[in-house]
């Protein structure tokens, strides 16, 4: 189809110019205008660019006002829940915690982090078929659902609902 043509078209445009630079490109996305799709076409192309390495620097719209001045309103942090749903789900079948650790990357004050740290740990027992370190991770991540969950610093709705499927698959 010709949308999926484009999107692999405009991500090897900028592929070629990053190869032809010495410093990094930084994409900067504008949600404001144009297609329908525009969106999504974005968010697929620098999902495409991730993979060579080009990082989206920011994703910014237009909130008009009723005076003459509008504001910018940046969107990244709308944007990296996708890395995080990605990183769970990474995790939910495969087992590995690499994207859960990019999206919670200079967040080490999280909540979240200590059951990330024990995601971890059972990802690496796992890529080493070690059975009782798996048993131990498994336990002990339990032990850290449980204690955040009781917990009054919830930082995040979306983790809970995941967390969710954490304990159904490993109790």
């Amino acid at each position: 189809d010709q949308m999926n043509q484009g999107i692999c078209d405009a991500a090897m445009v900028i592929t070629k110019v990053q190869e032809n630079r010495k410093e990094k490109v930084q994409l900067w996305l504008n949600t404001q205008g144009g297609f329908r799709e525009i969106t999504f076409v974005m968010i697929a192309i620098s999902t495409l660019l991730e993979n060579k390495y080009i990082k989206v620097r920011d994703i910014v719209s237009v909130q008009y006002q009723d005076s003459q001045d509008s504001m910018l309103k940046r969107q990244l942090h709308t944007y990296k829940i996708l890395n995080f749903v990605s990183g769970m789900n990474e995790f939910l079948r495969y087992g590995r915690v690499d994207q859960l650790k990019e999206y919670y990357n200079g967040k080490n004050d999280s909540p979240e982090m200590p059951i990330i740290d024990e995601m971890e740990g059972f990802a690496e027992a796992l890529q080493i078929c070690d059975t009782r370190k798996i048993e131990e991770t498994v336990e002990k991540l339990g032990e850290e659902i449980k204690k955040y969950e009781e917990s009054a610093e919830r930082s995040s709705e979306f983790f809970s609902i995941f967390l969710d499927e954490v304990k159904k698959q490993y109790g």
